[in-house]
């Protein structure tokens, strides 16, 4: 008797195969765009405990933002970690997205976020602070009287938010990264137009968005375009993931 049994010829069984690795294939691309938007969402969740102890230091500080740093050893990660408000854990310090958590100064660059300097760091970032940020935003950027000792006078800057006009425009926090070349270190720093040591900026690190923190205490993602039109801190030094050098430019106000 013939067998009537039917089996797939070599051609149809590459074809199955051929199906099932592309399948397979945008299965895994769906994977892994669920856990980069997992992980910015885990990193916006960090930014915000973040403003919510800035606030407690705050309230402890008569108002004041604690500083930018006092030197390296007592950033304002320091502050919030081992200061005055104590974070449980450093973990809200780190974002889950960055493959640095360490830069090669010491135990206390355990974090991937930074603050923006204004009024400070250097003189041309003081002169700038004086000629653009305070006419645009408020004089709200407090450091000791001039002649103070140079940590003093540089890196020991305060921020008043009720001076700010429009809290909502204005960078307290955000992914940070180094604008050098061959660099993938964050920095705990970042300054308007790049006008300080090491030339931090924004960190594109959750694909073309950085998640930034603002001085109101709300978060948000922004790409270059969105920081240069919706903000009012100048930040014009950005990375993206291939940590390739950028700058935004500006039209004059």
């Amino acid at each position: 008797m013939k067998s009537t049994q039917e089996h797939f010829t070599l051609i149809e069984l590459l074809v199955v195969i051929v199906v099932i690795a592309i399948l397979a294939g945008l299965l895994l691309l769906a994977l892994q765009s669920a856990k980069k938007k997992g992980m910015s969402v885990k990193c916006m969740g960090n930014l915000s405990q973040i403003s919510k102890y800035i606030g407690m230091y705050q309230t402890e500080s008569n108002g004041l933002v604690c500083a930018v740093n006092y030197y390296q050893q007592y950033s304002w990660q320091f502050m919030v970690n081992n200061g005055k408000t104590v974070l449980k854990t450093a973990s809200p310090l780190i974002c889950p997205a960055s493959n640095t958590v360490r830069s090669p100064g010491g135990t206390y660059f355990y974090w991937t976020y930074g603050m923006v300097v204004y009024n400070g760091c250097s003189d041309n970032l003081i002169n700038y602070y004086n000629t653009y940020i305070k006419n645009k935003a408020g004089d709200f950027a407090i450091r000791p009287v001039k002649g103070a000792s140079w940590l003093d006078n540089y890196y020991n800057v305060y921020y008043r938010p009720e001076k700010i006009r429009v809290p909502s425009r204005i960078i307290f926090v955000a992914d940070s990264g180094q604008v050098l070349p061959n660099d993938d270190q964050m920095f705990y720093r970042l300054t308007s137009m790049g006008l300080c040591e090491g030339k931090a900026g924004i960190y594109l690190q959750h694909g073309p968005t950085g998640n930034l923190m603002f001085a109101d205490g709300h978060v948000g993602a922004m790409n270059p375009g969105q920081i240069a039109s919706g903000t009012d801190s100048r930040m014009e030094y950005y990375l993206d993931e291939g940590r390739a050098q950028h700058m935004i430019t500006y039209e004059d106000d």
